[in-house]
């Protein structure tokens, strides 16, 4: 069946696998921002110890655990960029669903997301680079240059996004119609996407799924645990422990997507974000089953759509 699809991998239809990237990125990017309103940010301001202990998590210890699992796996050089890549990342817009159906602390999870989107696009080309001449990539071309990734990054994430709100403070009703059509398209051009990327590197994917699988899967399930036990030390609320948790260990897999393949032009650095993705939702289903599970009889959740005003 890859065989037949071979031919086409979307050039016939004049896009590449990368420019389709980049599109899906912002579909995912708007429709975030489509569900958003100014007030869902307040966590910035009213609880600072769960906000700032949610950044930290993202921002610095997930590309240290991604290093000691590099360290401890010893994958290859691919592989390896691949797991920093998406360990880099930001957190993902998927966080602040996956938080609603865990009966989590909705305005935290927002207020992380849209930080940890705004820091990463100074810190992901500066760690990256360092990486790829850590593991001595000699071509030149696999490089981020820092100015211009930063645009690429902003201009493929907080635009879109920005976009989004400001469609939801002006037409609420406009975005409310169009958060079903986007929610579809989005998940279309990712499943695109992923098809197109399996079959460039259908030659070696068996290898290196192998090769991955096993320390992604561990470095999304320590992240999560260490979310969890991050904000218990913290004597943080039950919501927002179960935000913590769904923050730290869920990264924007699409955006490492578009750096490997678009960006970095390697699809094997690729691997390890499409492993992740799967990972993410393994580990989602525990946290909203336990939380499920475990919530008291009266809780309560304010609906994850923005009312119109």
């Amino acid at each position: 069946m890859i065989e037949a699809f071979d031919v086409l991998n979307f050039s016939m239809f004049g896009v590449n696998v990368g420019a389709f990237s980049r599109f899906a990125l912002i579909l995912i990017m708007f429709g975030m921002g489509l569900n958003l309103l100014p007030n869902h940010f307040k966590y910035i301001f009213s609880n600072s110890k769960a906000f700032m202990a949610g950044l930290f998590g993202q921002i610095i210890l997930l590309p240290l655990i991604a290093l000691i699992v590099i360290g401890i796996f010893e994958p290859s050089p691919e592989i390896s960029v691949g797991i920093l890549i998406i360990a880099c990342c930001p957190g993902a817009a998927t966080s602040n669903f996956i938080t609603y159906l865990a009966r989590g602390e909705l305005a935290l999870s927002i207020s992380i997301t849209a930080a940890s989107g705004l820091l990463t696009i100074f810190t992901l080309p500066v760690i990256i680079n360092t990486a790829l001449n850590f593991f001595e990539f000699a071509d030149a071309a696999i490089r981020l240059p820092i100015l211009k990734t930063i645009w690429n990054i902003a201009s493929l994430t907080a635009a879109p996004v920005f976009v989004g709100i400001v469609v939801n403070i002006i037409r609420p009703d406009l975005a409310y119609r169009l958060q079903k059509l986007v929610s579809l398209l989005s998940f279309a051009a990712l499943l695109a996407v992923m098809y197109s990327t399996g079959v460039e590197v259908k030659s070696e994917m068996s290898k290196m799924i192998d090769i991955a699988f096993l320390p992604v899967f561990i470095m999304n399930a320590v992240m999560v645990c260490i979310g969890l036990m991050l904000a218990s030390v913290l004597r943080l609320q039950r919501k927002e422990i179960i935000t913590l948790g769904v923050e730290v260990g869920f990264q924007n897999y699409i955006l490492a997507i578009v750096i490997a393949i678009d960006l970095l032009g390697n699809y094997l650095m690729s691997i390890p974000a499409i492993i992740y993705l799967f990972c993410m939702y393994f580990s989602a289903s525990f946290i909203v089953g336990g939380a499920i599970y475990s919530m008291p009889g009266d809780g309560s959740q304010e609906d994850y759509q923005p009312k119109s005003q």
